[in-house]
């Protein structure tokens, strides 16, 4: 927990200083093998394999059995009771964009990927993250 509340005020810090603002994104982007719904946020410091680490242990933390699938990374029965009180399996993968490098998130919740319009109540949860 301490780890992910230092990489937060960290990512906030960073956020201040380049005054660039951490913003989340949703769109649709090839993950889990085919187009799915994400939500996308640009980090500005660190390098691909310090941010997938982190993401990694974050996983981790949350119960998620964890596996490099080709170039990303497979949660399985992720336990994100913010989000919901099922398991999810979550995928991501961090990309490079420009200066910064690009962490794409896709939360699978078992027949569908996580989006705002059909699941208004968990989406601020996981936008938070």
């Amino acid at each position: 927990m301490k780890k992910i509340i230092s990489l937060l005020i960290s990512l906030c810090f960073v956020a201040s200083v380049s005054a660039e603002k951490i913003i989340v994104k949703e769109g649709r982007e090839n993950i889990a093998g085919t187009s799915n719904n994400v939500l996308t946020v640009r980090i500005f410091e660190g390098d691909d394999k310090a941010i997938m680490k982190d993401w990694k242990n974050m996983m981790k933390k949350a119960k998620g059995k964890t596996s490099n699938q080709k170039k990303e990374l497979f949660s399985d029965d992720t336990e994100l009771r913010s989000i919901s009180m099922n398991t999810i399996d979550v995928w991501s993968k961090v990309v490079p964009d420009g200066d910064s490098f690009k962490l794409i998130v896709g939360f699978d919740l078992g027949g569908s990927f996580l989006n705002s319009s059909d699941h208004s109540d968990m989406y601020p949860a996981a936008a938070r993250m």
